[in-house]
This record gives structure tokens, C-alpha cells and sequence, in this order.
């Protein structure tokens, strides 16, 4: 008999595909105009995670990754706002 659901449970393992399996996947289930898809990553990651969705999304199956930087502070402006909705729109990734 194998382990119940509740053994199973656990944090993610490191090394086990979620930055490049799991995040494309995800974005490419949801990023088709109806949800605004942001994928909220450390700065330290920023670089490798872009990457790879940039990588991902650049050949077959094209999806635009646009790179979104605030901090708490950050005032929402309209031009931000309208950039974010077109993002949306389009069925684009923000990081």
C-alpha cells in the first residue's frame, strides 16, 4: 500500500522543475487574455526566471514576457495600469 495523502505532503523540493517545468506550464494554462498572469519572483531569480520564459515562450507557442519592478512605495499610475491591462488583454507573462 502506498503512502496516504497526508505523508506525501511537504515543500516543494529544490531542483525538482518548478522554475522551468511547473512556472511555464502554469503560465501557458492561464495567460490567454482572461487573467492577468504575474509571476512574483526575489530579485536574485529575476534573471534566470525571465530567461527561461523568455526561452519557453520565444519559438513555437509566442507569449510576450514583460519584466515589472515596484516596491511597496510605488504609486500605481495610469500609464502603469493601462500597460498591466494590455498585458492581460494580450495573454501575456509579467515577472
Amino acid at each position: 500500500m502506498g503512502p496516504s495523502a497526508d505523508e506525501t505532503k511537504g515543500p516543494p523540493i529544490m531542483g525538482a522543475g518548478k522554475t522551468t517545468v511547473v512556472s511555464p506550464l502554469i503560465c501557458l494554462m492561464m495567460a490567454h487574455g482572461d487573467y492577468l498572469v504575474v509571476q512574483c519572483v526575489p530579485p536574485a531569480l529575476l534573471p534566470m526566471s525571465s530567461g527561461v520564459l523568455r526561452t519557453t515562450f520565444s519559438s513555437i507557442i509566442r507569449k510576450r514576457i514583460f519584466t515589472f519592478t515596484c516596491d511597496r512605495a510605488a504609486v500605481g499610475h495610469p500609464t502603469t495600469i493601462s500597460k498591466l491591462r494590455s498585458a492581460m488583454a494580450d495573454g501575456s507573462i509579467v515577472i
